[in-house]
């Protein structure tokens, strides 16, 4: 047993090396092909149609180079390399940035925002920032992809009594008019390269690593993470 799980151990650090090194030098060439779209776009007189096929490699350019982030992300959590930072900020500005930054997809499908941050007690607080700002913008852009035109979706902000002095305990919520989650598979949802696959997700581009890195982030900053759907 003890040789099966050392076995084990040695065959996914290998992986785990693979995916990191591969993801790397993916990249460089990645950021070449961007590069050059980006100065071709600013190129005076090119007829319509080249324009659009330029606009498309961009498109399909930029989330490549998500889905490489993430896999970069999936091999630094996993090797334990993930470094959680403590620095003041401004809670109510990063609710503000998040939100600005959701706004705009949301007009793009008539989706109607709510927020609801009203019961602050502190708004000045050390943790790490971008963790937390990537955290709420996966959850609310997963809310807008997986919801119809003309939906809504809330976006609540709690602080709840604290069980350690010295700290706040916050609780972000996320609600949608989406199309739920079956019960069965409530429970996978959390876990890499696993999405729900139905007649309505079926154009719907990703990967299954967005809540997987979500959960990885939350825990790392001594948080949880719940769902749930119908």
């Amino acid at each position: 047993l003890k040789l099966a799980l050392a076995m084990a151990e040695q065959s996914n650090n290998a992986k785990t090396s693979f995916l990191s090194n591969m993801s790397h030098d993916i990249r460089t060439p990645l950021n070449a092909i961007i590069s050059m779209t980006d100065f071709a776009l600013q190129e005076k007189n090119i007829s319509p149609k080249i324009n659009n096929y330029l606009e498309i490699i961009k498109k399909s350019s930029n989330h490549l180079m998500q889905l490489i982030n993430n896999v970069l992300d999936i091999t630094r959590i996993e090797s334990g390399k993930l470094i959680i930072k403590q620095e003041p900020f401004d809670l109510s500005s990063l609710i503000d940035d998040v939100t600005n930054i959701v706004r705009s997809d949301c007009k793009k499908k008539k989706l109607t925002l709510y927020t609801e941050s009203s019961a602050l007690e502190h708004n000045m607080l050390v943790g790490d920032k971008l963790n937390l700002q990537r955290v709420l913008i996966n959850l609310l852009s997963n809310a807008v992809k997986f919801t119809p035109e003309l939906g809504s979706i809330w976006f609540t902000i709690e602080e709840q009594k604290s069980l350690r002095a010295g700290t706040s305990t916050l609780k972000f919520s996320v609600e949608d008019t989406g199309f739920g989650i079956k019960k069965e598979n409530l429970d996978t949802i959390f876990r890499p390269f696993i999405r729900e696959n139905t007649e309505k997700t079926t154009n719907i581009e990703g990967t299954g690593l967005g809540l997987a890195i979500t959960k990885n982030l939350i825990e790392s900053m001594g948080g949880c993470i719940h769902v749930h759907s119908e």
